[in-house]
């Protein structure tokens, strides 16, 4: 883990397409505040993928789980291409107690 709190979250293909090619996003928790997730999924695979990759990983339920861009809720069946998403963009996610 760096010193910040941040680390990479290594998801296999099935859970999140990762390939050279694909978007490269951050996920930040603000469970605890600190910890970010880099992760690298493919353009064109639902987000809901990645995300419930994620809730796995973090020992968080997805259906409790609200995550936001930029301060706003989105559909969970589009892909990165159709969010608009570029490398280094930020999901957060928020559960219960902090703001979801």
């Amino acid at each position: 883990m760096a010193e910040n709190g941040s680390k990479r979250m290594k998801l296999d293909d099935e859970q999140a397409g990762i390939v050279n090619n694909g978007v490269n996003l951050i996920i930040k928790s603000n469970e605890d505040g600190e910890e970010m997730v880099f992760v690298s999924v493919k353009r064109n695979v639902k987000i809901k993928k990645l995300l419930r990759g994620y809730c796995r990983h973090a020992s968080l339920d997805y259906r409790s789980t609200r995550f936001v861009i930029d301060h706003r809720y989105f559909s969970h069946d589009k892909t990165p291409n159709q969010l608009g998403l570029e490398d280094d963009d930020q999901i957060d996610a928020l559960t219960d107690g902090n703001g979801a």
